[in-house]
């Protein structure tokens, strides 16, 4: 969950990076290396093709398989396109990511509220048998 959402909040960095300041993909990757993924792009940028080394980055992330998979399906578009196009798709995979660690927090709540009722039911069974 909270590699979701340090990627979520990344990548509206990366799209703000694109579009306000009009950063180059290398000096995104630079002003950010401090987390892995952009330490790997950063490190290996220029020895293999974008596409290929985004989606290696992107699949070496520990996410749940379905946000690993849309990440990396940004490697069609990060270095193809204009800036607006790849903030807009950066963007739309960054809402997915976001909603999904919504949900993902929302159902490790409910799953805590349950452990807790179950917890309170046995522990007032115990004190009945005990008393």
């Amino acid at each position: 969950l909270k590699h979701s959402i340090e990627v979520s909040h990344l990548a509206g960095v990366m799209a703000a990076e694109l579009t306000a300041r009009r950063a180059l993909l290398p000096q995104i990757f630079e002003r950010l290396r401090d987390r892995p993924f952009f330490e790997l792009l950063s490190a290996a940028f220029g020895t293999e093709p974008m596409d290929a080394l985004w989606a290696r980055a992107a699949r070496s992330l520990p996410l749940p398989e379905g946000d690993r998979e849309a990440l990396a399906s940004l490697s069609a578009a990060v270095g193809r396109y204009d800036a607006a196009r790849q903030a807009a798709e950066i963007e739309a995979v960054r809402l997915r990511l976001a909603a999904d660690a919504e949900e993902l927090e929302r159902f490790v709540a409910a799953r805590g509220r349950s452990f807790a009722g179950l917890g309170a039911s046995l522990g007032a069974m115990a004190a009945v048998i005990l008393f």
